[in-house]
């Protein structure tokens, strides 16, 4: 048993090696077992399932997985104590116990004064949509406290211990979540069937004794992690843990073949420069010598690279660095993304090019003075590209959002002026002509045409 991890800046090389370690290396081996896939979400799952598809024809009999399922069955697989089946205390699960808690608070709660003061009324009377409001701070606050406990494991234990807190928003959540877990007690006690959070369930199975001893084995043994973009320090140790007993390899993007961890955010920059952390200062020597200061860093990396420098340097201390490359170089940068590309692979400064780039339409940046405005660019980028290339699908469109609940239909900001029934014998208007319609006024849910299906009640 060990742990293999893959890089390389394109997800093609990668997904030719996962296909290569799915092929059975022992002939004896059990066909009705399927090796094991975890990917981070459904999109990247139909892509590779597509991709593997048209390598062998036949792509069958292998289990995809998300992460939190992925990794529940492996602790449970080492469980000694199967009876009672602990389940997973998953988001929503975790959103219906918060909204209990706050449709029915403690008032008297000196550390419930900010929900209070959010969930009521000035004179203590309840508000109109105070079950929309209890709703949706349920929701924020179960994505919340599953950080925490991916994050900041310490905070969380400094909760349950009872200390003290000085910040008043601190001390709101430290009571709802110490309710919470009291709730799921009585309702454990209650329903036999125990709820446990990843980290309760990992903790109490893996830092046993008897771990991985039930039967004398387990039936999970190769299980591979594709495209993983983000880790937390909970999941290195647990990954680290579950490594002495399954083979597990990972197969992750990294944008550079050079080393980049060293490479720090502006706001780091900063932070040193005026703490002027002793620790940090350059020596007269190091200052002399100049070493340091004979390439500046990436501007791109510096700027946005920070959440993928820390999941790269987590992922690298599993192996203690020894990963297994699979980077390829453009063998033309004839465009700005292909010249962006090698840019970062090779850590290039931007003064290596000795003239700028002229623009093209393979990577564009436009300023919208507001959300409205970026709708309306995209909608009239995806009709004018659908209409100039005959041969593009909608398949092969994809639109990105850095908050998905900004965008969420409903909002009352969209409109276009340019109708798509304009192209009638194109089949991508026929399909959205009633959606688009349906936002030329007011855009709430409740406006619909004549005809068409109206919200659920």
């Amino acid at each position: 048993m060990g742990l293999e991890l893959y890089f390389s800046n394109q997800l093609m090389p990668l997904a030719d090696k996962l296909h290569e370690n799915l092929m059975p290396k022992d002939a004896s081996a059990n066909i009705l077992d399927p090796p094991v896939v975890i990917v981070p979400n459904m999109n990247l799952s139909k892509w590779l399932k597509l991709t593997l598809a048209r390598k062998t024809a036949i792509f069958m009999n292998v289990e995809f997985q998300y992460l939190e399922t992925g990794l529940w069955q492996m602790i449970r697989s080492l469980d000694p104590n199967p009876d009672p089946a602990s389940e997973l205390l998953d988001s929503d699960s975790l959103k219906i116990l918060l909204f209990f808690i706050l449709m029915a608070p403690d008032r008297e709660a000196p550390d419930l004064i900010p929900v209070n003061q959010y969930l009521r009324l000035a004179d203590g009377g309840e508000r109109g949509d105070l079950e929309i409001r209890c709703w949706q701070l349920s929701e924020e606050l179960a994505r919340l406290f599953q950080e925490y406990e991916y994050h900041r494991s310490d905070m969380v234990q400094r909760w349950l211990d009872d200390s003290p807190t000085t910040d008043p928003m601190e001390g709101c959540q430290k009571w709802i979540y110490r309710k919470m877990r009291v709730l799921k007690d009585q309702l454990d006690r209650s329903t036999d069937r125990p709820l446990r959070s990843m980290v309760e369930y990992a903790r109490e199975v893996l830092f046993c004794d008897t771990a991985g001893k039930r039967n004398g084995c387990h039936s999970l043994s190769r299980v591979h992690f594709f495209g993983l973009s983000q880790i937390s320090p909970f999941h290195l140790q647990l990954l680290d843990r579950l490594k002495s007993c399954f083979e597990i390899h990972i197969y992750s993007l990294n944008p550079s073949r050079e080393y980049w961890e060293d490479i720090k955010t502006p706001f780091e920059k900063k932070w040193i420069e005026r703490k002027k952390v002793n620790g940090l200062k350059l020596s007269e020597d190091e200052l002399s010598a100049g070493d340091l200061f004979s390439e500046a860093d990436h501007a791109l990396l510096s700027a946005w690279g920070k959440t993928g420098r820390e999941s790269i340097r987590l992922l690298c201390q599993l192996t203690d660095y020894d990963f297994n490359a699979g980077f390829s170089e453009t063998p033309q940068r004839d465009s700005v993304l292909t010249a962006i590309g090698h840019g970062l692979l090779t850590l290039e400064g931007q003064g290596d090019s000795p003239l700028p780039l002229v623009q093209d339409t393979s990577l564009q940046m436009m300023a919208c003075p507001g959300i409205r405005r970026e709708v309306e660019t995209v909608y009239n980028s995806i009709l004018y590209n659908l209409e100039k290339d005959p041969d593009l699908r909608m398949t092969d469109i994809a639109v990105m959002v850095s908050g998905r609940k900004v965008f969420l239909p409903g909002r009352c900001w969209l409109s276009w002026s340019c109708p798509v029934a304009t192209f009638p014998e194109n089949r991508y208007s026929t399909c959205c002509e009633t959606p688009v319609s349906c936002s030329g006024g007011a855009t709430g849910r409740k406006c619909f045409p004549s005809g068409s299906a109206g919200p659920t009640p």
